[in-house]
């Protein structure tokens, strides 16, 4: 009977654990100490992780030890085998179940920086792979070889702690996929593609991650992110030669806190959200540099991004014929704060398209040699806040078709490029901001249809045509803001504004060193609340070609070396009435000019000294006064 009992418990123990220390045949002599360490056995089985130490040196198998029911192993050495626990094809048809499960919980801890297991499969297969809610840990240890080091997929858990190397894959260092977990904690890891490596890490199709500090290398892309997979950077390098980050289908990447990022090398892109999210937070820190060739940031397709401190010099695409540093397309958006940015390319630095958004926060853009330092069109939005753009660019911004851009507290400087802000077709908001630089064009250009609206600011520069040029049926106020400009002939002007075009200007000054201010081609313009222009080697203002001038009541017009505002060609100017304004040429000669069959109109209140006429000009002062009033004014 104590025979039979003896038995029957060895039975059981056998059914509840795999690989019991010690088994038992039907009348075996069962000692107390066996039996004491198969309950032992059973309990750590119960209780948590049972520990064993691999000698790979001296022959033993980690696999084995699994196999013996050892779930918290430690290697010595180098071990040279495939650690595979799936329940259904993992890479292909051919590649079958190995019929074995994972423990629930696995740890692998190296006993020593030496500690290492490799591939035995020339790359066929995965060096680890754990699937179906398996918990996998690795600790201090290096993963060497596989087609990918370690695979966690189907609901798995891939912890990294102490320090983790992997290494010499071919596809993939990491990849986690199916709705599965990797954690990696500040002891990191390090990997480092074999020939031709694919990427560094993979997360997908719902899976999520938090990685504290990893350095990747010697592979294509250094971390893709797929299927709506969730994760969260702090520390990282990438140097890859492809990409370096790459998010799709609605995945999202935040690096937190104060980690700091660094991508190098890339030919394609450094970051690209393409229907993604990145977010880099502050007070943390990007840096992309030493690229070698394509973009730097791209998002796209519905894609969003924060970034923080980024930092991007000297990025240059010379040669490439696009490429910009950042692009933001296909109804996008991108915000960037504290950003340094430098560079040149063949087109443009920063370009913005397809109904995406751009905002700039406390950033310094340099735009070296480029098309545009920064484009920005197809009714996109774009705001420009406490910032700074420099250099020699053909147009250093662009605001074009249908785009909604705002300045404000920022300066934008050229010295020697083309002119400094071209709108086209849209619309300008320009607050408290700096216009100044060389140019060989206009300085501020406004065309084609669009609205400008420009507040306490100031705008100064050296031209060879005019401080601003306001065409084509294009609207602009100017208020509380100063304009300076010194032109190379005489017939560049502080504005111009032509093509039926249309100008307030309030409560704002422009000097010129030659003409202040030209109105032509049926184009309207309204000076008022103290307004004062200033021309010194040419008229005040020319109104021209069946364009209107109105000057409202306490507005100042000045010029030297010609008359302080010449009328002419089918066209009119009205000074009006209230508390008079001041027109006046401070050498001798005419204050005011009409010609060419047009209309001055002064109004009471006003006081004109000297108002000649030419070629059928007329004047209207029965309300006003004009102290001297050519003859043929009255003919």
């Amino acid at each position: 009977m104590k025979k039979l009992f003896l038995s029957a418990i060895a039975v059981v123990l056998a059914g509840s654990a795999y690989a019991i220390p010690n088994s038992f045949s039907e009348g075996d002599i069962v000692s107390a100490e066996k039996m004491n360490e198969n309950f032992q056995h059973l309990e750590q089985q119960f209780q948590g992780a049972l520990a064993k130490t691999v000698n790979c040196a001296a022959g033993e198998k980690i696999g084995k030890a699994i196999d013996d029911g050892y779930t918290n192993i430690t290697v010595s050495g180098t071990c040279t085998e495939n650690l595979q626990y799936t329940v259904w094809r993992d890479v292909g048809v051919d590649n079958q179940p190995s019929e074995k499960l994972a423990p629930g919980y696995l740890k692998i801890t190296g006993a020593d920086s030496t500690a290492k297991i490799v591939d035995a499969t020339s790359k066929a297969k995965a060096t680890i792979s754990v699937n179906s809610g398996a918990t996998l840990v690795l600790e201090n240890i290096t993963i060497s070889g596989g087609i990918y080091g370690v695979n966690a997929v189907r609901n798995a858990n891939l912890l990294m702690t102490g320090g983790v190397t992997i290494e010499k894959f071919s596809e993939r260092g990491i990849r986690v996929d199916d709705s599965s977990y990797l954690g990696i904690d500040d002891g990191g890891v390090t990997i480092t593609g074999g020939d031709g490596a694919e990427r560094g890490i993979f997360i997908g199709t719902g899976s999520s991650g938090w990685i504290h500090t990893s350095t990747i290398s010697n592979v294509k892309e250094g971390m893709g992110f797929f299927g709506g997979a969730h994760v969260y950077l702090y520390n990282f390098t990438i140097e890859a030669s492809n990409r370096g980050i790459n998010l799709g289908d609605h995945s999202t990447v935040v690096r937190y806190q104060d980690g700091a990022g660094l991508i190098t090398g890339t030919a394609d892109r450094a970051i690209d959200a393409w229907q993604g999210n990145f977010y880099s937070w502050s007070p943390g820190s990007l840096t992309i540099q030493k690229l070698n060739g394509g973009r730097g940031i791209a998002v796209g397709r519905g894609g969003n991004s924060y970034i923080a401190n980024l930092t991007m010099p000297d990025f240059d695409s010379t040669g490439s014929g696009w490429n910009p540093a950042i692009t933001v397309d296909r109804h996008s958006n991108l915000e960037l704060e504290n950003a340094e940015i430098s560079g040149s390319t063949d087109r443009t630095l920063v370009r913005i398209s397809d109904g995406s958004f751009l905002e700039l926060r406390n950033s310094n853009i340099t735009a070296g040699s480029v098309g545009n330092g920064i484009f920005v069109g197809e009714n996109s939005n774009f705001n420009f806040y406490s910032s700074t753009i420099t250099g020699a660019a053909e147009t250093l911004v662009t605001i074009d078709q249908g785009t909604f851009a705002t300045f404000e507290d920022s300066t934008l400087t050229t010295n020697g490029g083309g002119r400094v802000l071209g709108v086209n077709d849209s619309s300008l908001n320009f607050y408290n901001s700096t216009v100044t630089g060389t140019v060989n064009d206009n300085l501020v250009e406004i065309t084609q249809g669009s609205n400008a609206k420009l507040e306490d600011s100031t705008l100064t520069g050296t031209v060879n045509d005019n401080l601003v040029n306001i065409t084509r049926g294009s609207n602009a106020s100017i208020l509380r803001s100063t304009l300076t400009v010194t032109t190379s002939d005489n017939w560049g002007s502080g504005i111009r504004l032509s093509e039926s075009s249309e100008l307030q200007l309030r409560e704002s000054t422009i000097e010129a060193s030659h003409r202040g201010m030209a109105v032509q081609r049926n184009s309207y313009a309204e000076m008022s609340n103290g307004s004062s222009i200033t021309g010194s080697a040419n008229h005040g203002v020319t109104v021209y070609g069946g364009a209107g001038l109105k000057v409202n009541s306490g507005s100042t017009v000045v010029s030297t070396e010609a008359s302080a505002i010449n009328i002419s060609q089918s066209s009119w100017a009205e000074i009006d009435g209230g508390d008079g304004s001041t027109i006046n040429r401070t050498d001798d000669g005419e204050d005011i000019s009409v010609g060419t069959m047009s209309l001055l109109s002064i109004y009471d209140g006003n006081s004109i000294g000297e108002v000649g006429c030419y070629s059928k000009g007329y004047v209207s002062a029965n309300e006003g006064t004009v102290t001297t009033l050519a003859d043929s004014c009255t003919e």
